[in-house]
């Protein structure tokens, strides 16, 4: 998606195919590994022939496979296998609580304005989120939702309606935020902009939220 701030999709994207993962699954089972998990910048992607044409199929292959090996963990759509909002479906979240270990799901949010999110060319909105959420937490899923603080030219109304985004969506779903600073990559569309810094109230609000288990 070369979001402003990670830029990182410079050519056609690839995935790493069954029969190689398979080779890693046998090595790791040999290793008497318990713990699988996969590197993806949108799990509910993989195998896609284009960007947010979800391949189900795919990916039920891929879990199947990892599951016959009967690990202890498996983990897919957390943490770094993150899941991108507008790729969250029933049928997709229901095939995860088939095959996997954990009971949260990470989504990459990074904002709840629909202005930011159009100028970091997230190709999501603020409604995308709140559907997600609500899906992950209907199949038994609660969500860690990912979002980025202290972008270039953030205003303090930005960042106090985005709190309050936060605070909202905790009340109605089972829902964790994720608050990560403003960090470009190098190279970045983003890669030599300043952050937005945060005011000491900004700070003293953001630790309360913490206190009170809505944030981290």
């Amino acid at each position: 998606w070369n979001c402003r701030y990670c830029s990182t999709h410079s050519h056609e994207v690839r995935y790493r195919d069954i029969r190689s993962i398979d080779t890693y699954l046998q090595g790791m089972k040999e290793r008497k590994v318990k713990r699988v998990n996969f590197i993806s910048p949108s799990s509910m992607e993989y195998g896609a022939a284009k960007p947010r044409g979800i391949n189900l199929p795919k990916i039920r292959e891929l879990l199947e496979l990892t599951h016959s090996y009967r690990f202890r963990f498996i983990e897919y759509g957390i943490f770094p296998s993150e899941i991108r909002p507008d790729t969250v479906t029933d049928e997709g979240i229901a095939l995860l609580k088939q095959h996997v270990s954990h009971k949260s799901v990470t989504i990459g949010a990074q904002s709840s304005l629909d202005s930011r999110l159009k100028e970091l060319k997230r190709g999501h909105t603020a409604a995308d989120i709140e559907r997600a959420t609500a899906i992950a937490n209907d199949h038994g899923f609660s969500v860690n939702l990912d979002f980025i603080i202290g972008y270039p030219g953030e205003t303090p109304g930005e960042r106090q309606a985005n709190i309050e985004f936060i605070k909202a969506i905790s009340k109605k779903y089972r829902v964790k935020a994720y608050m990560h600073f403003f960090i470009p990559l190098p190279g970045s569309a983003y890669g030599n902009r300043r952050p937005s810094f945060l005011s000491v109230e900004e700070k003293e609000e953001l630790y309360r939220m913490r206190r009170g288990g809505i944030i981290t």
